[in-house]
């Protein structure tokens, strides 16, 4: 009984750490919504394209566009195809593949329809082709946080090595800021728009993961270890991982 009591405590102390986050990442995407969108204080927006703006070149313009790709509707439909087809078809496991579509799918929606309610228009100069949307949140930088910290929580998910899942985490982490950065240098976001849809990818991610990991315990870490402790970037893995 006493050991029920710890891990109902233990557990539940988790959970108000994750909804902590979640809460606090909103919080800051509704001051950024306050100060930019309503207070129009644009100070930090133009600073930073200033410092992004006296560092192009062809080069840097080239590789900015093909991380930017990496988070293009295109990319990741294929790539929801890819992890729904592999849960679907390889694991037999129906739920969790549905589960996937729908994180994939509320994380573009969820852009969709903040577009449209805030109607922000893109910066006037952008560095390749000018997009027609709206700016105000990055979509680019929303929906491929939400994917890469997907991978990321499926990685922490599998048997590989402790070593390995934290190199890999932090290159899908990094590769992730870089989407958000590759949009501010191609000016088709402002800062703001990024910096806000890291903070919508963060707390959907959350909430999604929360509902996913109920369809999937893993085997990654076993009852009762403390192995999320020693990566930092394995925090996914440390608020989704309860002891069973």
């Amino acid at each position: 009984m006493n050991l029920q009591k710890y891990f109902i405590k233990k557990i539940s102390a988790r959970l108000a750490f994750i909804l902590l986050f979640i809460l606090l990442s909103l919080g800051i995407l509704w001051f950024i919504v306050h100060e930019v969108l309503i207070e129009k204080e644009n100070n930090i927006d133009t600073a930073v394209i200033s410092v992004f703006s006296a560092h192009t070149n062809p080069h840097l313009t080239y590789t900015m566009e093909l991380i930017s790709f990496l988070a293009s509707k295109y990319f990741l439909i294929a790539g929801y195809a890819v992890l729904i087809g592999w849960f679907l078809f390889h694991h037999k496991k129906k739920i969790v593949a549905f589960s996937v579509a729908i994180i994939g799918t509320i994380g573009f929606l969820l852009v969709f329809v903040m577009k449209i309610v805030f109607r922000r228009n893109r910066p006037l100069n952008p560095l390749t082709e000018k997009l027609q949307d709206y700016s105000f949140p990055s979509g680019h930088t929303t929906s491929g946080f939400v994917f890469y910290g997907l991978l990321i929580y499926l990685v922490w998910q599998s048997k590989l090595q402790t070593a390995f899942k934290c190199m890999l985490s932090v290159f899908l982490l990094l590769l992730s800021l870089l989407i958000g950065a590759s949009r501010i240098y191609l000016g088709m976001h402002y800062p703001s728009d990024v910096f806000a849809g890291l903070c919508l990818g963060f707390a959907w991610l959350m909430i999604a993961l929360l509902i996913l990991h109920t369809q999937m315990p893993g085997p990654g870490v076993a009852a009762g270890s403390s192995k999320w402790l020693l990566c930092p970037v394995q925090v996914t893995e440390s608020l989704y991982f309860f002891d069973r």
